[in-house]
């Protein structure tokens, strides 16, 4: 776990007290940490922007907990009937020419889970390589797969990227334009930008960047169980099935996998986190009322 948020979250439990000038010590060393939010009882306990005020950043794989919360809307909106779907019923374009017989049973859920089994060995070089991919959701369902669909644990961007594609063949809207409607305007999240591919298909697990205030919005709205300003943006069901335990998980964190969020725990207390390259974190813990978000100016960590 980040050492910064260890930190945080030992002088809520034991210190309360000594937080604010504690913390404020430890960012006057660290000038890479661009912005620091500790919300608790929906009450902010610590505010730090390095800029002064907030200003976007990419979050990262951060990216990959928002794709999770549209998938939940879009089943909420009955787009989608539930996640044991398959992939390829909603591109029969695609579904003739999958070379590999597996890639027709790979579900919305395996694809949630990091399980689809697409040929992917986490690091800096898959990462690279799938970006220069002239077509990466294409490339992805045509290839010959590492594993039976839902057996393993596999961290890799070309299951969200294929949730990304799903998600603007089922609305008829990009993916952007889809969050826009339906999760970023209701929580008042007004400046986003979002990278595509060379398709101009949004990136289902990277690309995006908010502002600390926006994922600190998103955080207060899992707290309060998809509720914002007394309307239901996203169903509490989801958010509970998202962000329970699905698998063991594996690099890059190595710990508990829920869809899309990892898993952990605060002194036996259930937590969830959205993590970034370069340790950019939203972490909840929704029995002690706690919402915290970290944004750095590392691109990797």
């Amino acid at each position: 776990m980040n050492k910064l948020l260890i930190y945080i979250i030992s002088l809520l439990l034991d210190n309360p007290n000594e937080l604010e000038v504690k913390l404020s010590n430890y960012l006057l060393k660290h000038k890479n940490i661009q912005d620091v939010l500790v919300l608790k009882d929906e009450n902010f306990v610590f505010v730090f922007h390095r800029e002064g005020n907030p200003i976007q950043v990419e979050i990262n794989s951060i990216t990959k907990s928002i794709i999770s919360i549209l998938i939940g809307i879009a089943i909420d909106k009955k787009y989608i009937s539930n996640v044991n779907e398959k992939l390829l019923y909603f591109f029969p374009e695609i579904h003739t020419r999958a070379m590999d017989e597996r890639v027709r049973q790979i579900s919305i859920k395996d694809l949630l889970m990091m399980s689809s089994g697409f040929p992917y060995k986490f690091g800096e070089l898959a990462h690279q390589n799938f970006k220069s991919e002239r077509d990466p959701f294409v490339s992805a369902c045509t290839s010959k797969l590492i594993f039976e669909p839902g057996n393993e644990f596999n961290y890799n961007e070309y299951d969200p990227h294929c949730l990304s594609a799903l998600l603007s063949k089922v609305s008829g809207i990009s993916t952007l334009a889809f969050a826009k409607k339906h999760l970023f305007d209701p929580l008042e999240i007004k400046d986003v930008t979002w990278t595509q591919d060379s398709q101009n298909r949004y990136y289902g697990g990277i690309g995006l960047s908010l502002s600390a205030n926006d994922l600190m919005k998103i955080g207060l709205t899992c707290i309060k169980r998809g509720i914002y300003n007394e309307k239901k943006v996203f169903s509490s069901d989801w958010l509970n099935s998202a962000t329970k335990l699905h698998k063991n998980g594996g690099p890059p964190l190595g710990t508990g996998y829920g869809l899309y969020w990892w898993i952990s725990s605060v002194s036996g207390y259930h937590a969830y986190f959205a993590y970034g390259a370069g340790d950019k974190i939203l972490f909840i813990v929704p029995e002690l009322n706690l919402v915290i978000v970290i944004l750095t100016n590392n691109e990797f960590s």
